[in-house]
């Protein structure tokens, strides 16, 4: 999976199938005022609340985010993950690493 952050100037690749679906879920959970601390990610928003930041752990790449961007971040994954298309390579990965 490759993210096309333009406003960022940014393509960020998400792989293997643990990493996407750790994204996924960090994305859903991490709200204002919260963290989240990972196996591959480290996610916290600013001293203000209306930034959001990620840190992949093996990288070091950082990216931040306003709270609208990472809300629209977060549908667009989910709608992603829910494309009809997708769902029989996403089963199998399932099986092959286990539910996340």
């Amino acid at each position: 999976m490759l993210f096309d952050l333009t406003a960022h100037r940014v393509l960020y690749p998400l792989e293997p199938y643990p990493v996407v679906r750790e994204f996924a879920a960090m994305l859903k959970a991490l709200k204002p005022g919260a963290l989240w601390t990972g196996r591959e990610f480290f996610g916290y928003t600013g001293k203000d609340a209306a930034a959001f930041d990620f840190r992949r752990r093996s990288s070091g790449i950082s990216i931040a985010f306003s709270e609208d961007e990472w809300s629209a971040l977060g549908e667009l994954m989910s709608k992603a993950l829910a494309l009809p298309e997708l769902q029989l390579a996403l089963e199998d990965l399932s099986l092959m690493y286990g539910e996340f």
